[in-house]
């Protein structure tokens, strides 16, 4: 009886907080879309473009176009005697359009500039065919919000496919509030998704239209699933999110982290060869579609791009640290949620009860690592709602173990920076100096006591929980009102404070 009573007030609290995840995400949607089509700045990531002319191609003749810095794409040319043109979203060849048919005998790659203004004036720009250096999956997602009438490369519009990304956005928070129930319960859950949901890095990022902001939406559903089958052991869910891993591997190659840390979750859980297999056969099949159909575009040129993807040089500590810093793109604000949710991260997966966190981290961290996208602030993105999850545990054991060092990371980083965009910026004309140094004292104090038996009493733990209650409140109200500040004087603000 007593366990029923336990499980039936578990599941009232959890509807509870999705109620409330699903009102905050209405009450969080304007600071997705405001100035959502030139905030980020439009045409400094070409990729953003690329993703939606690579879907619109791929979706009309199959065959994908689209611009390309690799220089394998330069030493092909193919023969003198074929003249190039392009026509709506493909390169013709003599006046031939590909299609799947004829494309055996087109010559590969085929290569055409055409004078674009995509955001930051004209730009003579290089598109190949047959375009082979990421999967398409993304790109199809994206071409999705594009109107039937975008006829060619100059008509795309980037508000359009930036609107996918908000979806994506929104998907990403409820899926991550389902992670975070499953691993820490559902108060941690909800805190995790209202961080996610208006921290400025995480708000600004979100809407640009890269693969990664797809490939989170694939790599939370699919690592829900894998810990939701610990419970219930049902191979569905497991064959469901090997899917789910299959088809994140083919938005981006840095997506097959997701099968790999499919694979060391189900064997961290000693789940049998059987059920280890029931993820990976559809999960790597899905995956290597990518493979099979760009040979068959491409034959051995495909290798050869493979192989310069791969010959990108990672700069190293120097560039890792640069990008873990601040999302480095133009007009970003310095965040303290973006560097300090990296080394909270880094500090929780130290500890055995987060051991998924740990496992899933580290992976995908690896693996872009060595894929050389270290170098590029947009391939952390997959990491942002694990960045919101660590702060939320990290109030979790604040709650219950007063730890020096959380308090410590928790001040330093999350409450300094929110309290800065969010309170500082609304109140210049006051001597906020002085009282930032009296809020240092007072969580000097705080840590005074957490090396005391103080910690102990009563009265201080229930006056602590009602603070942390509070600042969560306050956190909340901070970043709603950091990113409208932002958006407000976005590109007015100078060095250090935006890069």
């Amino acid at each position: 009886m007593l366990t029923f009573l336990i499980e039936k007030r578990t599941k009232v609290f959890f509807t509870i907080c999705f109620l409330l995840v699903v009102f905050f995400s209405f009450k969080t949607y304007p600071l997705k879309t405001l100035g959502y089509e030139s905030i980020p700045n439009k045409g400094e990531i070409l990729d953003e473009y690329d993703f939606g002319w690579i879907g619109k191609s791929f979706l009309e003749t199959g065959i994908p176009v689209a611009w390309s810095d690799l220089g394998i794409y330069s030493k092909e040319h193919p023969k003198k005697n074929i003249i190039s043109e392009i026509e709506g979203f493909s390169i013709l060849a003599n006046g031939e359009k590909p299609s799947f048919k004829n494309f055996n005998s087109f010559p590969k790659p085929m290569i055409s500039f055409k004078t674009l203004d995509y955001g930051v004036g004209d730009r003579h720009v290089r598109f190949v065919q047959p375009y082979l250096d990421h999967p398409p999956l993304a790109g199809i997602v994206y071409s999705l919000g594009l109107k039937k009438d975008v006829a060619n490369f100059d008509q795309l519009n980037l508000k359009q496919i930036r609107q996918q990304s908000i979806y994506l956005a929104i998907i990403a928070g409820i899926l991550l509030f389902f992670l975070g129930t499953q691993l820490y319960g559902s108060l941690i859950g909800l805190i995790a998704f209202l961080f996610y949901s208006t921290v400025p890095s995480f708000v600004f990022a979100s809407r640009l239209a890269l693969a990664e902001n797809v490939l989170l939406v694939f790599f939370l559903g699919a690592i829900n699933l894998l810990i939701l089958s610990k419970r219930l052991s049902k191979n569905w869910i497991l064959i469901f999110s090997g899917i789910l891993a299959g088809l994140g591997s083919l938005t981006k190659l840095s997506g097959w982290a997701i099968i790999l840390v499919g694979l060391s979750l189900l064997i961290s859980y000693k789940f049998s060869r059987r059920k280890i297999i029931s993820f990976l056969l559809p999960a790597v099949l899905i995956g290597s579609l990518y493979f099979f159909y760009s040979f068959y575009l491409g034959g051995s040129f495909f290798i050869e791009v493979i192989l310069d993807h791969s010959s990108r040089l990672f700069l190293g500590a120097l560039s890792f640290f640069q990008q873990i810093s601040r999302v480095s793109l133009s007009n970003f604000p310095l965040d303290g949620w973006w560097i300090g949710g990296f080394f909270i991260l880094a500090y929780l997966t130290s500890f055995k009860e987060n051991r998924e966190l740990g496992i899933i981290s580290g992976i995908y961290l690896f693996s872009i690592l060595f894929l050389g996208g270290g170098n590029y602030t947009w391939y952390y993105f997959p990491l942002m709602p694990f960045l919101a999850l660590s702060v939320a545990v990290l109030i979790k054991r604040l709650a219950i173990k007063c730890s020096l060092i959380d308090l410590a990371l928790f001040f330093i980083f999350p409450v300094s920076s929110s309290f800065y965009w969010g309170f500082t910026v609304f109140n210049s004309s006051l001597n906020l100096q002085w009282f930032y140094r009296l809020i240092i004292i007072f969580f000097g104090l705080l840590g005074i006591c957490f090396l005391t038996k103080v910690k102990q009493k009563f009265l201080f733990k229930f006056g602590w929980i009602l603070f942390l209650i509070l600042l969560v409140h306050r956190l909340y109200i901070w970043n709603f009102r950091s990113v409208l500040y932002l958006i407000d004087n976005w590109g007015k603000l100078h060095p250090p404070l935006t890069w």
